[in-house]
């Protein structure tokens, strides 16, 4: 195979993902003629200016404290934190009484779930062609939802082993600064499988070196987030066809989910069980609604836009989770069975 990577400033490298330029070319004029299919689609594109999905909805003045829970199925949670930037989000407490007396009072089921409802939230989902088509798959899903402002900044080919190639770390920093986010979206990896160089010295794939060296790279991702006061949630990469190629996948999605642990403001959403067979076998169909739907690419690695969908609407719901809210979908894609 050939040496270096692929994207849109040129050059080439071995990688599993990465789709031909006809391909490419396909899939942009597929996203670009969404709206024409599907009523009240927005397309959006990874390298386009960025898309944000604005409201008029007011701030609530209140500081109600929101906690991050831990998610099922499948999460890796890290430390339940009290953060600042979720309150920012302008969550306000709308706890339903549980019988209101002739008196007036309001009286409150001990230990009900409070009720939380959605001010302002701007959310900013980074990463690679993985990525690109979830955020593609959020816009979808999230574009009427009062409150949310969500700006997409993925690159394609890109990770966090090739940083000579693009530099996570410090594009995200810039990010941070320019549009000052109350969430983070984080889903790459999808072009990490190959060597880290370091002063010269390049550590192979999945050696005690390699993984010691990406571990300080995701590390650098969550220590900015959280420096900048964004709540960060990881979002892991999908089953995989390519055997060999899933197994790298599968290391990769335990780095993410150890390091988040440790990572105050911050939370692992496992998606290895979402797109795979009861015993974790690759699915490329699926039942979705009344229909056996297409899930994935003839690649075995990216999505259909179907697919695209389904993903989105499982990382919605961990969302919606995480920030106690109730965050209704344009159009929930959801595999029955």
């Amino acid at each position: 195979m050939s040496n270096g990577p692929v994207g849109e400033s040129g050059g080439r490298e071995r990688r599993w993902p990465l789709r031909t330029g006809l391909v490419v070319a396909l899939v942009a004029l597929v996203g670009t003629g969404l709206s024409l299919s599907r009523p009240g689609v927005r397309s959006m594109s990874s390298t386009a200016p960025a898309t944000s999905v604005t409201t008029t909805s007011p701030v609530p003045t209140t500081s109600t404290t929101v906690l991050a829970p831990g998610l099922e199925p499948g999460s890796v949670a890290g430390p339940l934190v009290s953060y600042p930037a979720l309150r920012h989000c302008g969550f306000h407490e709308t706890n339903s009484p549980a019988a209101t007396p002739a008196s007036g009072s309001t009286t409150l089921v001990p230990g009900l779930v409070r009720t939380l409802a959605l001010g302002h939230c701007r959310i900013l989902e980074i990463g690679d062609s993985i990525g690109s088509e979830l955020g593609w798959g959020l816009g979808r899903e999230i574009f009427k939802v009062p409150g949310i402002e969500l700006i997409e900044r993925d690159k394609s080919s890109t990770g966090l082993a090739a940083s000579w190639y693009y530099n996570w770390p410090a594009h995200l920093r810039g990010l941070l600064h320019k549009y000052r986010p109350n969430l983070v979206i984080v889903c790459l990896g999808a072009n990490d499988q190959q060597a880290i160089s370091r002063r010269g010295t390049a550590m192979n794939f999945a050696t005690a070196a390699w993984r010691s060296a990406y571990r300080a790279n995701i590390d650098q991702i969550l220590s900015l987030a959280h420096h900048h006061g964004a709540y960060l949630l990881w979002v892991g990469l999908p089953v995989m066809r390519p055997s060999q190629y899933n197994r790298g996948v599968t290391l990769l999605n335990s780095l993410y989910a150890e390091q988040v642990s440790h990572s105050p403001g911050a939370i692992f959403v496992s998606t290895s069980q979402l797109l795979a067979t009861s015993s974790g076998e690759f699915r490329h169909t699926a039942h979705v609604g009344t229909r056996v739907e297409i899930l994935r690419a003839p690649d075995g690695i990216h999505f259909t836009v179907i697919g695209e969908d389904v993903f989105a609407t499982y990382v919605v719901k961990a969302i919606a989770a995480t920030l106690h809210v109730e965050l209704p979908l344009s159009a929930p894609m959801g595999i029955n069975g």
